[in-house]
């Protein structure tokens, strides 16, 4: 299992539509600048605010600014 350090020093990014009103729609993609591949990212990618999850493993979450009136 590779450790935070090592995930958190991998070439990636996020890019998604600008914040909007549609709560359930959401599109994205990550980029691995290395090798140029893409993961698309949906609504099935995400959890809302004070979601608990039952699992006794590790989870590892990126927080991204989704507009200043947006409160999920």
């Amino acid at each position: 299992m590779a450790s935070f350090e090592e995930i958190a020093s991998l070439p990636l990014y996020v890019s998604t539509l600008p914040p909007n009103d549609k709560i359930y729609d959401f599109k994205g993609v990550m980029i691995d600048e290395k090798s140029s591949q893409e993961e698309p990212l949906s609504l099935e990618n995400t959890l809302w605010a004070n979601t608990v999850l039952a699992s006794t493993g590790y989870i590892l979450g990126l927080v991204l600014y989704t507009g200043i009136e947006t409160r999920a």
